[in-house]
């Protein structure tokens, strides 16, 4: 099986939602200043880049991280292209043919946006019609390429709150340039941080 990395790389250029703090690391120890090692240290928010969002993030008595099964986040998925479409709607996600338990990862024209530091206000994300489709089909977790589920210009706090209230786990800030549509085998491994509402993850995609 070949192993495709869908992890954006953290550093002072990947965009960030307006008001989060860029990734910063800071060497608080250098062999190049002589000491015995390096050691650093990050800060960020847990929303930067690659990240997996809890139910906690928009719902008061949500699951938070590390209630989120394993068997949620790793095992088959479908990757579903929009090509150029605005908005990801009912008809794209009718178009996958999801069923229940389904996890789903949405490719746009969002993954040519990476290599851009400046934050895209308008990236695709779902629309209310998208999300409720999302939410009847019953599937357990859901993918976009680019910071948020719900887009900057509309619908972001609508949408969170019909996805996550559905108990939906939410893959933000994939990197899907390069991946075909189709059936892959994911791995999604967030950081496991007690009581969380999201946190930064490495994902690979296998087929």
């Amino acid at each position: 099986m070949e192993w495709l990395d869908i992890t954006v790389p953290l550093g002072d250029t990947t965009p960030v939602w307006p008001g989060d703090p860029r990734f910063e690391r800071e060497f608080i120890h250098s062999m190049a200043r002589g000491d015995e090692t390096h050691h650093s240290v990050l800060r960020m928010s847990a929303h930067n880049g690659t990240h997996v969002d809890a139910p906690l993030h928009f719902i008061a008595d949500g699951r938070t991280l590390e209630m989120i099964p394993a068997s949620v986040l790793c095992g088959p998925c479908v990757v579903v292209d929009c090509g150029d479409a605005e908005w990801i709607t009912a008809d794209i996600v009718a178009s996958a043919g999801l069923a229940h338990g389904d996890r789903v990862l949405f490719k746009t024209r969002n993954s040519s946006l990476w290599s851009d530091p400046h934050f895209a206000e308008d990236a695709v994300g779902f629309d209310r019609g998208g999300a409720k489709a999302l939410r009847d089909a019953g599937v357990a977790l859901v993918g976009i390429d680019y910071l948020s589920v719900g887009s900057f210009r509309q619908y972001g706090i609508e949408v969170h709150h019909i996805l996550l209230g559905a108990g939906i786990a939410l893959l933000e800030g994939a990197n899907l340039s390069g991946i075909e549509p189709g059936r892959y085998e994911l791995v999604c491994a967030p950081l496991l941080i007690p009581g969380a509402e999201a946190a930064p993850a490495r994902v690979f995609l296998g087929r």
